[in-house]
């Protein structure tokens, strides 16, 4: 999965520098607000998709459309596949996803109050590291 990143040019050197970077964020910041889809749930909310996420790689790295989502798929589909075999997946400064299983319990039917048998499940959780929730939790102003 990983050798395909190997045929995509990544020109690191030539990447933007002229942002200043957010003091709750360790490294360069590469998305601004301008940039951002409106979700259309809410006025005063903005939803970033994955194709802004490829527009900003091909804008960055200097890369197509295409490579942009080839990387992006790349890292996305690792993600899922280690966090479904059970590993943690931590990317530093950022935060990590793990697999929780959730034992199997009976339950009442709050409609029905009849009492009803639900299996073992799984599910993903991601937890921030501390310099995300920093950010997150800033005050703009």
């Amino acid at each position: 999965m990983l050798s395909s990143l190997r045929s995509i040019p990544l020109n690191l050197a030539s990447r933007s520098t002229s942002r200043p970077a957010p003091s709750c964020l360790s490294s360069k910041a590469i998305l601004a607000p301008q940039r951002w889809s409106s979700s259309g749930s809410g006025a005063d909310k903005e939803t970033v998709t994955k194709a802004d996420l490829v527009q900003i790689l091909s804008k960055e790295y200097e890369m197509t459309a295409a490579q942009s989502a080839r990387v992006l798929d790349t890292v996305l589909d690792t993600i899922v596949e280690a966090v479904s075999k059970s590993h943690t997946v931590s990317i530093g400064n950022f935060g990590k996803f793990e697999a929780v299983t959730s034992p199997a319990r009976m339950y009442n039917n709050p409609i029905t109050k009849t009492p009803v048998w639900k299996e073992e499940t799984r599910r993903v959780k991601f937890r921030p590291f501390n310099n995300f929730k920093e950010c997150v939790n800033k005050k703009s102003g």
